[in-house]
């Protein structure tokens, strides 16, 4: 991990896929980046994408905007959740900027719980699956899921999923606590 300035702790690089000029989607690195509350920047930068992207239906970027906003207000900020972000930035991480987010995601696991909350994971609406022809980008959601996955190994992780979004998850070894249920876990143990 490198720490960026006083804020926007780069994390590593991340592989997606970028539309190419003859049509194809081809690999394209983008930057994963922790956000830091204490950096009013961060929060300004969530404050942009929520604006911008909210106007799709089935955003859920405005859970990420409050808490941002929470934990940056806070004196004893919760070590236990944490915002990471997608950006096509490569530098500059100290004032990230809203239009190179790609997507954003939070999860919050509790001191001494082998249990990990995936509490949001958003693509940039203008860049999901629904965009259709005008995407550009594919696999940020993908490249969100396996960074949780991996940073969390060994722990299971529980999340409540968009209606739209149940076949993703079990496609990726989720399994809904109910029939039917929109609550999923997976359990690396039972792989």
């Amino acid at each position: 991990m490198q720490q960026i300035s006083f804020s926007g702790t780069y994390i590593k690089p991340i592989m997606i896929k970028k539309l190419a000029k003859n049509g194809e989607f081809v690999p394209h690195e983008v930057s994963l980046v922790q956000f830091d509350a204490r950096n009013k920047a961060d929060v300004d930068a969530i404050q942009r994408t929520y604006e911008e992207w909210s106007i799709v239906d089935n955003c859920f970027v405005e859970i990420i905007r409050d808490i941002a906003k929470w934990l940056h207000g806070s004196k004893t900020r919760q070590k236990s959740r944490k915002i990471f972000l997608l950006t096509n930035q490569q530098y500059g991480f100290e004032k990230l900027n809203p239009n190179e987010i790609l997507g954003e995601f939070m999860v919050w696991k509790p001191k001494h719980s082998k249990t990990v909350e995936v509490e949001v994971i958003q693509t940039n609406p203008f860049h999901s699956y629904d965009a259709g022809e005008f995407r550009q980008y594919t696999e940020i959601g993908q490249s969100m899921l396996d960074e949780i996955k991996e940073q969390y190994a060994g722990n299971i992780l529980q999340l409540r999923s968009d209606k739209y979004a149940t076949g993703f998850y079990e496609k990726n070894g989720f399994v809904p606590d109910e029939p039917n249920s929109l609550d999923y876990t997976f359990n690396p143990l039972s792989l």
